[in-house]
């Protein structure tokens, strides 16, 4: 507390505990000592005994402090143009390396399958005979005009992509890019010969050259990831395939948040049960609406892939077929007729046919939790190696040779493990 103009106490303005300008400094400088350390310490135990010593009427703490702690986003990644060893990573944006402008620093995009890293860059000349350059750019940025062009350069010394067109190359770029030639041999449609991947020389400064770095450049929008073969078709947006460190949503990482500290909170154990708990305030009713609403649906798909999970985990390794995989997660749910029927005394047929209909709604709700592409910042349980589905039968139809003849020779000659 503090006093005002007219000599009545009033609310201090927050103070750090620690640093400058700090309660702390304060502190050592009125006591006349340099040990801001040990002042923190007396304030910290000073605001935790009016914390533990409670108020007789109602029991509740006679100096209940709060401490705010501020949360800012990420920002991108950023590294120099080197080998994973040698380059210098970075999360605050800048033209060079600290103390070294002879390496340029540019942005990162993850593949949201494989975590590869990409360099997102533009490539441009600076005048009409100079030599083609790299710079930095926005995900979402696919250039302003003809003067620069947006891609990706992918640089993997594990996994190279390959120059020559031999089995790997055929291997690693989308089937539909493919088509047979007058000699028999698979080609790539001409349409798609400027999408390619294209070997390129770069230094430290993002120039081009021969004696530079070499890399793949991959002109915008990515449609497919040159480390796991994972392709795109459509005019999906470039958000879906890559992530940065700032591409998560505010609502999700609030709902992480808050929820990472109740489960803290409970675990810990220390603070009486009805402490065990968040307050959120937000500044208009739009954004409260988006978050409870966020809320909601993070525990729903939280408690629908728990039940997935544990009712596969409890199959052991035969699995659950689809004919019982609604039925078994009904059953690990186990859920209270208040928190699904209208009518929760139900009884007989009525309640038999209640829970029908909640079956029916789990089996959709279980198969379209799983399509991917629709929670980018989410992936199913199959994308994080939780879950594996597979198709019955299916060794077994690779097998039966009578199946193939009269399909196509590649099929019939193949193997079973190549069917």
């Amino acid at each position: 507390m503090t006093r005002n103009d007219e000599g009545n106490l009033a609310r201090a303005t927050p103070r750090r505990l620690r640093g400058k300008d700090s309660a702390s400094e304060e502190l050592a400088r009125l006591l006349g000592t340099d040990d801001t350390d040990a002042c923190a310490n007396a304030i910290q135990k000073c605001l935790l005994a009016g914390y533990d010593c409670e108020r007789p009427d109602n029991r509740m703490p006679t100096f209940a402090f709060r401490v705010h702690q501020f949360i800012s986003r990420g920002d991108s990644a950023y590294a120099s143009i080197e080998e994973t060893k040698g380059r210098h990573i970075t999360i605050r944006g800048q033209q060079f390396v600290p103390g070294d402008r002879s390496r340029i620093l540019l942005p990162l995009g993850f593949c949201r399958e494989c975590g590869q890293e990409y360099y997102l860059v533009e490539r441009y000349r600076e005048s009409d005979d100079g030599p083609l350059r790299y710079r930095g750019r926005e995900l979402s940025d696919r250039g302003d005009d003809d003067s620069s062009t947006a891609g990706f350069l992918y640089l993997n010394h594990d996994n190279p992509w390959p120059d020559e067109q031999d089995d790997k190359f055929f291997e690693s770029i989308p089937e539909d890019w493919i088509e047979p030639g007058r000699d028999g041999k698979v080609k790539v449609k001409r349409d798609r010969r400027k999408m390619l991947p294209k070997s390129v020389s770069a230094d430290k400064l993002g120039v081009e050259t021969p004696d530079g770095k070499r890399m793949h450049f991959v002109v915008a929008p990515f449609r497919f990831c040159l480390n796991c073969d994972v392709a795109y078709a459509g005019r999906q947006s470039d958000y879906g395939k890559l992530a940065t460190l700032a591409s998560g949503g505010r609502s999700t990482a609030t709902t992480t948040l808050c929820l990472s500290t109740i489960r803290w909170l409970r675990e810990d154990g220390t603070l009486p049960v009805h402490a065990r708990k968040v307050l959120s305030f937000t500044d208009n009713r739009q954004d409260a609406s988006l978050q409870a609403g966020h809320f909601n649906d993070f525990i729903e798909m939280g408690l629908l892939r728990s039940g997935l999970y544990n009712a596969a985990l409890a199959a052991g390794p035969d699995g659950l077929e689809h004919s019982e995989l609604t039925q078994r997660v009904f059953d690990i749910l186990k859920l209270d007729p208040e928190q699904y029927a209208s009518n929760p005394e139900a009884k007989f047929a009525a309640r038999k046919r209640t829970d029908s209909a909640l079956k029916n709604v789990l089996g959709y709700r279980l198969y379209r939790d799983l399509q991917r592409g629709w929670r980018i910042t989410s992936p199913n349980l199959e994308q994080c190696g939780l879950l594996e589905i597979r198709y019955e039968a299916m060794d077994d139809i690779a097998k039966a040779d009578e199946l193939w003849q009269k399909h196509h020779p590649a099929l019939a000659t193949a193997s079973p493990e190549e069917r």
